[in-house]
């Protein structure tokens, strides 16, 4: 499957005018480093308005998908029982193994950072535990739309990053990756083919460290 750009109208949340936007609908990211480099927290899917010129990020459904690096990943801000309009047909005539990554997430930074994680051969649950573990003090107090995520990966360290809900840093934060050695996930893998996406997330890594209900 080549790579889909869509052309549409879109509204600048700064000054509400509509204005004309270009956006990744569909990304293979699949032996493609070129692509995969040029897919960071700053640009993707970024406009700049003609009227008041600031940038901002067009939220929209996306279909990313990796077949080197074992990974599907929905963007859709709706969850993930809704009909993903012109994706699904996109979805179904892919054929993802059990020993993929399945995910949907609800925004373009959640995507941004699924990719990098699996890219890095990371594991995404062991990385929203380790948040709630060792950053319980930000994500305790996480306001609505705002999100902490993994920004930044080198060798030994991860940088997580606090987001508002424009999208512009409000604060960061560095540990090591050796955090992550003492997380097990006690969880079988239950992805199947074509259907089961998971939300990996705040919520789940809440459920999952109290015992509770942990697939959405």
């Amino acid at each position: 499957m080549a790579n889909y750009i869509q052309n549409d109208i879109g509204v600048c949340p700064y000054c509400k005018r509509r204005i004309h936007a270009s956006y990744n609908k569909v990304l293979n990211l699949s032996y493609r480093k070129d692509l995969q480099n040029s897919i960071n927290l700053k640009n993707l899917n970024t406009s700049t308005c003609v009227f008041c010129d600031e940038v901002f990020r067009f939220e929209t459904e996306i279909f990313v998908f990796d077949f080197k690096n074992k990974y599907a990943i929905i963007v859709n801000k709706e969850g993930a029982d809704t009909n993903y309009s012109h994706l699904r047909k996109d979805i179904y005539n892919l054929s993802f193994g059990n020993n993929y990554h399945l995910r949907y997430v609800t925004t373009c930074l959640e995507m941004v950072e699924k990719i990098h994680l699996f890219n890095h051969g990371l594991d995404d649950k062991a990385v929203e535990i380790a948040k709630q573990l060792y950053f319980a003090h930000i994500m305790d107090n996480l306001k609505e739309h705002h999100r902490f995520l993994v920004s930044e990966i080198s060798e030994e360290m991860l940088t997580f990053t606090l987001y508002d809900d424009h999208d512009k840093s409000v604060h960061t934060e560095t540990t090591t990756k050796s955090v992550l050695d003492d997380i097990h996930i006690n969880t079988q893998n239950t992805n199947s083919p074509f259907s089961v996406y998971e939300k990996i997330g705040n919520k789940w890594a809440k459920e999952y460290l109290n015992g509770g209900k942990i697939y959405e």
